[in-house]
């Protein structure tokens, strides 16, 4: 497989696209993880309005989401293993552009490089009410 699902902002006007875009080659120093579970955040929301802020801040083309949960299923020069459940601090890390795209937010002050960080095995299940999002979007 060459391809993958992807939501992409693929033109400066309103609206997300769902499209096969190529899956990312990843390095030695890498972890790459396969996407089980995605979130919509308050950046999603810009994007897919094309605000003032998304205008100015958001790379066309560009595939969108990060917060998400996945599995890893390959791994380059480092300690993790393939099948550990893992996610990501999204809003810093040298590789995040190589997974989900260009960030071109803020990274804090004495922020790591690398924020990949296993899934502690007592986050199996969680609730929460999706209507809002539901409601947004359709």
């Amino acid at each position: 497989m060459t391809t993958m699902k992807a939501l992409v902002k693929k033109q400066a006007a309103e609206g997300l696209w769902l499209e096969e875009a190529p899956i990312p080659e990843f390095g030695i120093n890498d972890v790459f993880i396969k996407v089980l579970r995605t979130a919509i955040c308050g950046t999603d929301l810009h994007i897919y309005n094309w605000n003032a802020w998304a205008r100015k801040t958001i790379p066309v083309p560009m595939v969108v989401g990060h917060e998400f949960v996945g599995e890893v299923v390959s791994v380059g020069d480092n300690n993790y293993d393939n099948g550990e459940a893992a996610t990501i601090d999204a809003n810093v890390g040298q590789y995040y552009q190589e997974f989900v795209g260009n960030y071109t937010g803020a990274y804090g002050p004495g922020s790591p490089t690398d924020r990949f960080y296993p899934t502690p095995g007592n986050h199996d299940y969680l609730t929460t009410d999706a209507q809002p999002y539901y409601d947004y979007f359709t």
